[in-house]
């Protein structure tokens, strides 16, 4: 009984515009995000404290078109509802199942269409990633850049799993980091920076990287 005073084990406010105390001072978060993962302290009273983790699970999707050479396009693979189209989705699926089977938190993979081209099939990988901290937001540019680095590394052989593809991936998620970064030349008003393209960067389609610096104590970056 009493009322009840919520905070953050990381110091940050625990009410916010989507984290809402009711009127009998209950904690209700509405569409959780990363943001509202983490250890949440409930204390009634001096005495009286409760302790609860908030784990938000979050579902990733990275979205690709690849070039299946062994299948051949005919008119029902435009119906959903066709046996060809299931047949088809199920096969491609399986061998995907099979490239993410290792993969910590992979859920399925989704066909979205068949188009011409031997057949080109664009389809999306799901995982899911069980935060338990604001920091792990930065898991999911990592998992959506691995996801597809999967599907391109095999791609270069010719073959993802039993399908015999086209080594050029169209991906639609970022892509990996540079690699190689150094600073060199520092000094008090300049310093410069270099680095590799990530391994696959043609398949990214990467045409140009963009250098932002941030002034002490400021929190908004500025374009070198």
């Amino acid at each position: 009984n009493g009322k009840h005073e919520w905070s953050r084990k990381d110091g940050e406010p625990a009410v916010t515009t989507t984290r809402i105390l009711t009127e009998d001072t209950r904690l209700n978060i509405t569409d959780a995000s990363v943001e509202d993962a983490g250890e949440y302290i409930c204390r009634n009273g001096p005495t009286v404290t409760h302790r609860f983790v908030v784990t938000v699970e979050v579902f990733v999707k990275v979205q690709m078109i690849v070039k299946v050479l062994n299948y051949e396009y005919t008119p029902e693979l435009k119906n959903k509802s066709s046996p060809a189209y299931k047949a088809t989705e199920k096969n491609f699926t399986a061998e995907m199942d099979k490239l993410y089977k290792n993969t910590p938190g992979y859920v399925r993979t989704e066909v979205l269409n068949f188009t011409k081209g031997s057949v080109n099939v664009d389809f999306r990988v799901i995982i899911v990633i069980n935060a338990i901290d604001p920091k792990n937001a930065s898991a999911i540019p990592d998992a959506k850049a691995e996801t597809t680095h999967q599907v391109v590394r095999e791609a270069k052989t010719g073959f993802v799993k039993q399908l015999q593809v086209s080594p050029v991936v169209e991906v639609f998620s970022p892509p990996l980091e540079p690699r190689g970064i150094e600073i060199f030349e520092e000094k008090s008003d300049k310093l410069g920076v270099r680095w590799e393209p990530s391994e696959d960067a043609d398949a990214f389609k990467v045409e140009s990287y963009h250098v932002q610096y941030r002034e002490l104590l400021t929190k908004i970056p500025q374009n070198a």
